[in-house]
């Protein structure tokens, strides 16, 4: 990419964001631009890596592995890279006792990193001598010490436990007012001290104590926010953001928690509401959102922009033992957070100590009303419940406590990250539906990033009487619109209509990911509209169809087809863009490329390679947050190497998919640039694909019909040894090819052992097919004939080979008068294996029945190695309208000699009457009727019936 002296790099650390100037790329750099580490050392003093996101910024280094000197980093665009500093070995200064009580400490602006333990400031080690009590017996007993005095100590050491809880409850404010007025009692008995040695000792030991652990609990307060301001600065891609994200856990019911059973307490969880800065309305907004919202308040300006707990009755946790193991420790955070409070990256959370803030604890009580009075004693409970949770979970860690070795309450309680987010809704008992979690709904900020808020924090962002005209637009034309995400899906079906709903797009702003559909067919200027609502809107998602190609008449003369299409596409705020249905998006275009911010790309535009394969290498150099992309291409060989090269062993691919025609198919995943597993569908052991590959995790050669795969047996032999990562391998083959197929695999993968990852292994042509889900062992072979090639050479092969492997068949009425299955050699095969004991299932499908085959079939199922009738699923499918004469007699006289082992009769729902008079008149006991089901029919041209739908006819 060209970059100018004007191109700058975003860095943050903690609550400090800064740019750094970046240089143009030269020829050292392979024309890449950059910055100097020294510049970014500089600004930021005690510098150990770099990260953007979860990966680590490496150093640039030549094609031999060399770090260019001087030092520097590949410039990112678009992306805000975090800054981590060093721990340092100096901590925030210490407030002496002779603070002012009304002059509570507050943290330093910048949080110091340390190794301490991340809990609230009380652990049993903090306990000091002070606190023993036959050391403060014998002070009060001492004869040479007054009665006033002996009065003040005992205050003193009132003041000194109050101090101790204090501390616990994080209370700092209380702290300081309870140390002015030690400080005024050891004042009061400097002159008794001077007499008693234990009085002075006792009384300089609390002090001591009292700075130690104030510094302490600063300290860990430090440690708090600076854990807090690295969770609510992290943003999330809109895709991995599917629900809300801040929630905490509180007791189900705290008027009856058990501190003694402190494990069986229940628990519920409760969102939080996203808001800040980000849903304050702008002066210009002001008027037409807050006219028409229908909030608890007149005024958006009103509503307190501060983080706080959802109006949601909250959500019972189905398996609290896993749930905390997941994510305790981004829960004690979150607790932290709503106890101490926070203010970062234009989010704040009001501190819910000291008690004093009446304001807040009002607010929050409007918030949820489960709690009667506040929330400060459940999630003092809460964390309580997390803090034992992390000892009972390492036991060494609770003696290591008691040794004073230091404890960290987060110690193997695994941080949240954000793919846990997809699995949270999977441990809530109540949950609802899974996009209305908590009651908010997701906004993107004007910077792009994704909130969760409630209802009222919604309507002070968006246009309400927008939003409203934007749903019933998407109603009456038959869309959904889930206005909790921001997702609309709809088919339009003329310009009129389109320019209505596009309209309501730009001025209610709430759409997010948007899937439409033209259904008409459009012009130059119908996609023109189109592109000029996406610039206007919020959207980050776009899947775009196409029921009838555009007008070409239309363009001629004009600009290129698809140029408002690739105008679309890079729109600044367009993360993910899906294209289908259009013709020519590579080849009609004269579109001059731009730098993109595109995530994913999927266009089913298929790509002549040789033609247009250039314009879809450039469109990935200028995408450079590329990450997953899925196009159709006219050469798949060249066309894989070459993009693969093209996104280079730097970028953030994680997924590419490529496909050409119905046959020929890749899609390949990556883990840090690095190919880790490819799924590919080939249709011969021919294509070049084949050649060197080791990441085959699956595999599909679904050969043409007039292709034998023989020919290639030392072909997929080396592939099976190359790729011990492959766990399925399909292979569709001639019929008379299936066992020897079959088992050269089989072999390969008993020579490997161990060393292979093979788990299912299918040979199949039609619907025959052999198989296995252990390879190596040969007893696990099974053999499935669900087609019509009944009489066939090789079908009677394959069942003398694996006859007592049958685990499938099913017989249709098409075969049955012509191909006598079931008289044939192919029966005899069946029968002289001795064992049909695999069957689980049978199917019959017949207009007609001769006695031979009826007899085959009961054969088969009187055998002495037929399973128990419980087990095997035998259904018939009576496909012939009634008509009284000898078919339909031996078909009713079949299912009532049969009936023992049907699980299931189908006969066509207008004949059931006739069915079953004629199967009642034999009068059979134990037949049973409710194994008579129904289904609808539409008669086809040939006069056959279809089945509609299935449902079940009680007699």
């Amino acid at each position: 990419m060209t970059v100018t002296n004007n191109e700058w790099q975003e860095f943050t650390s903690g609550t400090d964001t800064i740019e750094i100037q970046v240089y143009p790329g030269t020829e050292r750099t392979q024309g890449r631009a950059f910055i100097m580490y020294n510049d970014i050392q500089d600004t930021f003093p005690g510098l150990t890596r770099l990260l953007n996101g979860k990966r680590i910024v490496g150093i640039m280094a030549d094609s031999e592995g060399n770090r260019l000197q001087p030092l520097r980093i590949q410039y990112q665009p678009g992306c805000i890279l975090q800054v981590v500093i060093q721990n340092l070995s100096t901590s925030s200064p210490m407030p002496s006792l002779q603070s002012s009580p009304t002059s509570p400490p507050s943290l330093p602006p910048k949080a110091p990193a340390r190794t301490s333990a991340q809990q609230t400031p009380s652990t049993p080690s903090d306990i000091p001598k002070a606190n023993n009590l036959s050391a403060r017996a014998s002070v009060l007993e001492a004869p040479n010490i007054s009665v006033g005095a002996k009065e003040e100590y005992r205050t003193s050491v009132f003041l000194y436990d109050a101090f101790l809880q204090a501390i616990r409850n994080g209370q700092t404010e209380d702290t300081n007012i309870i140390k002015d007025d030690f400080r005024a009692h050891f004042t009061a008995l400097e002159d008794e001290m001077a007499k008693s040695a234990d009085l002075q000792q006792q009384m300089m030991e609390m002090q001591q104590s009292m700075v130690h652990m104030q510094q302490q609990a600063l300290d860990r307060l430090a440690l708090v926010q600076t854990r807090i301001q690295a969770i609510l600065v992290q943003n999330y891609e809109l895709h991995e953001y599917p629900i809300p994200r801040l929630f905490i856990v509180l007791p189900n019911d705290p008027d009856r928690w058990d501190p003694s059973r402190l494990f069986q307490n229940k628990f519920r969880l409760y969102f939080l509401c996203e808001c800040g800065e980000h849903t304050r309305p702008s002066q210009s907004n002001n008027s037409s959102n807050n006219i028409n919202a229908t909030s608890n308040y007149s005024n958006g300006n009103n509503i307190p922009h501060h983080i706080h707990l959802a109006r949601h009755e909250g959500y019972d946790i189905e398996t609290p033992t896993e749930f905390f193991r997941q994510y305790g420790s981004y829960i004690l955070d979150m607790l932290n957070m709503l106890k101490y409070g926070a203010m970062v990256a234009g989010l704040t959370v009001p501190a819910l100590v000291p008690l004093r803030m009446t304001a807040t604890i009002d607010q929050l009580k409007d918030s949820l009303n489960h709690f009667s009075y506040n929330i400060e004693p459940s999630v003092n409970q809460a964390i309580t419940y997390l803090q034992a949770l992390s000892v009972a979970q390492n036991p060494q860690r609770g003696k290591k406590a008691q040794e004073g070795k230091g404890y960290n309450h987060a110690d193997e309680l695994e941080a949240l990250e954000g793919a846990d987010l997809r699995r949270l809704g999977t441990f809530l008992k109540n949950r609802d539906s899974f996009h209305v979690l908590g009651n908010l709904y997701r906004i993107v900020t004007t910077e792009g990033h994704v909130k969760w808020v409630c209802l009222d924090h919604y309507r002070s962002s968006y246009n309400t009487a927008a939003v409203k005209e934007l749903t019933d637009i998407v109603q009456v034309n038959g869309g959904l619109f889930e206005e909790h995400t921001g997702q609309v899906e709809i088919s339009l079906s003329s310009s009129i209509i389109a320019g209505q709903f596009y309209r309501a797009m730009e001025r209610g702003r709430a759409i997010q990911e948007l899937r439409v559909t033209l259904a008409w067919e459009t012009t130059l200027n119908d996609l023109k509209a189109f592109r000029d609502a996406v610039h206007r809107s919020n959207l980050f998602y776009l899947d775009l169809s196409f029921i009838t190609p555009p007008s070409m008449t239309s363009f001629l003369g004009r600009l290129k087809a698809s140029n408002p299409l690739w105008e679309m596409m890079v729109n600044a705020r367009l993360h993910t863009f899906v294209l289908a249905g259009f013709n020519g998006f590579f080849s009609d275009t004269s579109f001059s490329l731009r730098m993109t911010e595109l995530r994913r790309l999927n266009i089913t535009d298929q790509v002549n390679w040789k033609k247009d394969g250039a314009r879809l290498l450039d469109l990935i150099k200028y995408s450079p947050m590329l990450y997953e992309m899925s196009i159709e291409t006219t050469d798949l060989p060249e066309a894989y190497v070459a993009i693969k090269k093209a996104f280079g062993a730097t970028s953030p691919l994680k997924k590419l998919s490529l496909q050409s025609g119905a046959l020929n198919c890749i899609s390949a995943c990556y883990e840090e640039g690095a190919l880790s597993s490819v799924d590919l569908w080939v249709s011969d052991l021919s294509s070049p694909l084949l050649k060197g590959i080791t990441n085959l995790r699956i595999l599909q050669i679904r050969t043409e019909i007039h292709l034998p795969i023989g020919s290639h047996l030392s072909t997929l032999t080396d592939v099976v040894l190359k790729n011990p990562g492959l766990r399925e391998l399909w292979i569709r083959c001639h019929l008379q090819e299936l066992g020897n197929v079959f088992e050269t695999v089989r072999a390969v993968a008993a020579t490997m052992g161990s060393m292979t990852s093979l788990q299912v292994l299918r040979v199949y042509r039609g619907h025959i097919q052999l198989s296995t889900m252990a390879p190596r062992d040969s007893a696990a072979t099974t053999l499935e004939i669900m087609s019509s090639e009944l009489s066939s050479t090789p079908l009677l092969t394959l069942l003398k080979a694996y006859g007592n492997r049958l685990k499938k068949f099913r017989i249709s009425n098409a075969n049955l008068s012509s191909m006598p299955f079931w008289t044939g050699a192919a029966f005899d095969a069946l029968i002289s294996q001795g064992d049909v004991s695999r069957i689980q299932s049978i199917e019959l499908v017949c207009s007609s029945l001769t006695e031979p085959i009826s007899k085959g079939i009961f054969s088969v199922l009187s055998h002495p190695s037929f399973p128990a009738v419980a087990s095997v699923c035998f259904s018939i499918k009576v496909d012939i309208t009634w008509k009284k004469g000898k078919v339909c007699e031996d078909i009713v006289r079949f299912i009532v000699d049969a009936a023992r082992w049907l699980t299931e009769v189908k006969i066509v729902t207008h004949d059931l009457s006739n069915w079953k008079d004629a199967i009642q008149t034999y009068e059979r006991p134990g037949f049973l009727e409710n194994v008579i089901k129904a289904f609808n029919y539409q008669p086809e041209a040939s006069g056959s019936l279809r089945e509609a739908e299935v449902g079940t006819f009680k007699i």
